[in-house]
């Protein structure tokens, strides 16, 4: 049980795979439809946009794009619980980033998890995250803890530009690092980063 009340809830992955590949994207859309709390209803190419969700649309969309394209970015939402909004990058920095509402109830949280193991495992992205960020404390900073708390909050965010300019900056509730990632960085840093974190896994493999 959590002593506080989320702020936000995000599941956030980044890597180099192309996602405009026809049978990886149906995989994707297979997981996100199975679970029926997490069915989108809509979806779109504009983040504002909001159309009756039509997988044959977007695959149509999808199948389209190239290396030559500057940016495809597919959105998908869903306005009852559990809520939320996901921006697809396609190519050519590729990510998928769910923003779910932070009222979501915590009777989902095993789902979510599980659910985005199983994202990870089609996508096989660098890194993913899996973050349910406190409240950020008002400033001035009453205590060091506060500010930590913000501090991590911020570094555990996945960031588009930042991850494809300077790499991963902190971890999250579940952190997943793909093989790519793992040569780059020393075990031990990695060791020393995720044993401050609730909960971590390497690509679907978690420690408690």
């Amino acid at each position: 049980m959590m002593d506080f009340k989320p702020f936000q809830i995000r599941v956030s992955m980044l890597g180099t795979n192309p996602l405009n590949d026809e049978a990886l994207f149906t995989e994707l859309l297979n997981i996100i439809e199975s679970y029926p709390e997490f069915a989108p209803q809509f979806w779109s190419l504009e983040e504002r946009g909001k159309l009756p969700y039509n997988r044959d649309d977007i695959f149509n969309v999808v199948k389209g794009v190239t290396t030559r394209m500057t940016c495809e970015e597919i959105y998908l939402k869903r306005n009852k619980a559990a809520k939320y909004s996901v921006r697809i990058a396609v190519m050519p920095r590729q990510y998928i980033s769910f923003e779910f509402d932070p009222k979501l109830n915590s009777k989902h949280y095993p789902a979510l998890f599980e659910f985005a193991d199983r994202l990870v495992q089609v996508f096989k992205p660098d890194i993913a995250s899996v973050h349910i960020d406190r409240p950020y404390p008002d400033e001035p900073w009453e205590s060091e803890r506060d500010e930590h708390v913000e501090m991590m909050g911020n570094a555990a965010f996945l960031a588009p530009v930042d991850y494809f300019e300077v790499g991963p900056k902190g971890v999250g509730y579940a952190h997943l690092f793909g093989p790519a990632l793992r040569e780059a960085v020393r075990p031990r840093i990695i060791t020393e980063h995720t044993k401050n974190a609730n909960r971590a896994s390497i690509l679907g493999r978690h420690s408690s």
